[in-house]
């Protein structure tokens, strides 16, 4: 999965997030935990060979998509393995007690096909204990004072001005 995703980022030219080994090793580490979020992988399989893998994280009656891959064999991606794939998650979710499949941001095919809703994007989070509820929350104190900033002309103007003045690169 982080190597498609590699060679998917390098074609579109993007930072490779999962370079970085501490990162792949939260994927790893989340999905060997069993507590409040369950990993669940749902992988197409071609001759023995992944495909598509679509990375889950189930809270409650939630499913987030944080990670989806597939092939970069051209002949493959003929095929449309990660279509394939997203079907299967489709057929198998609600069964299971899911009520909402987070596919993340951006617009795809996917997501104009299989959507009911559209939700603005957001951050979202479960905290799991008392020090993540108050870490949360200061985060979200943060972003809602950006937001602001950012909303009010006079205010966001007044710091792109002063920003172009301080000497912080």
């Amino acid at each position: 999965m982080f190597e498609q995703r590699a060679q998917r980022f390098k074609i579109m030219g993007i930072k490779n997030p999962f370079e970085n080994k501490k990162h792949r090793q939260f994927y790893h580490e989340i999905a060997k935990e069993n507590g409040l979020m369950k990993v669940i992988l749902h992988v197409l399989r071609l001759n023995d060979e992944i495909i598509a893998i679509r990375y889950n994280i189930v809270h409650q009656k939630l499913m987030f998509c944080l990670i989806s891959s597939m092939s970069t064999d051209k002949k493959v991606q003929i095929a449309a393995p990660g279509k394939q794939n997203l079907l299967r998650v489709m057929q198998t979710i609600f069964d299971a007690g899911i009520n909402i499949y987070d596919m993340g941001a951006g617009l795809t095919d996917e997501k104009r096909h299989w959507c009911n809703s559209l939700t603005p994007l957001r951050h979202f989070y479960i905290p799991l204990s008392s020090f993540g509820f108050t870490v949360a929350h200061l985060h979200r104190m943060k972003k809602t004072i950006r937001y602001n900033v950012k909303a009010s002309k006079k205010l966001s103007g007044f710091l792109k001005k002063l920003r172009k003045k301080l000497p912080l690169n």
